[in-house]
């Protein structure tokens, strides 16, 4: 049983970024509950499939031709200053962090949920929409579908 459905506590707290303004205010949000809970605050970046055309895993990342391996390289290195960002932010508050960059399993909503199943995440806090900027009814397609998947509590932040 996760720990919040023991103690009403969120230990742990990941925090899914993708860089969009609703991203960074939702970490900040993950930041004030992992403070009010003394919980892990955990940073999550996830290079969408489409971006590498769903057929490599990260063990294939040099296989990719050039020009496309510059472009997701570039996406990692932007992923890693986000999450770079966040933890200054939550070390000043004395939070434990934790982050990974993950090359999308399938879609990034089946990264998330399976990151935050296999980490035993309490809450996941992210973004209504993201930096794709599609809408499903006012809500962001990959927020929406890890409100639907996920084991855990979602909040959504604008």
């Amino acid at each position: 049983m996760p720990a919040y459905k023991r103690s009403g506590k969120f230990y742990k707290i990941l925090a899914a970024v993708d860089g969009s303004q609703p991203s960074l205010n939702a970490a900040a949000e993950a930041i004030d509950l992992a403070k009010k809970y003394n919980g892990k605050l955990f940073g999550l970046f996830v290079v969408s499939p489409d971006i590498r055309f769903g057929y490599l895993d990260e063990n294939s990342l040099h296989e990719l031709p050039p020009d496309l391996r510059l472009i997701v390289s570039n996406i990692i290195t932007a992923g890693e200053g986000y999450l770079k960002t966040i933890r200054k932010k939550a070390l000043r508050k004395s939070i434990k962090f934790e982050s990974k960059v993950l090359l999308g399993k399938g879609s990034v909503v089946r990264t998330i949920v399976e990151f935050a199943e296999e980490n035993e995440i309490d809450l996941i806090v992210m973004g209504t929409i993201g930096i794709t900027g599609f809408k499903r009814l006012m809500l962001g397609s990959t927020a929406s579908g890890v409100v639907t998947h996920a084991h855990c509590p979602v909040l959504l932040v604008r």
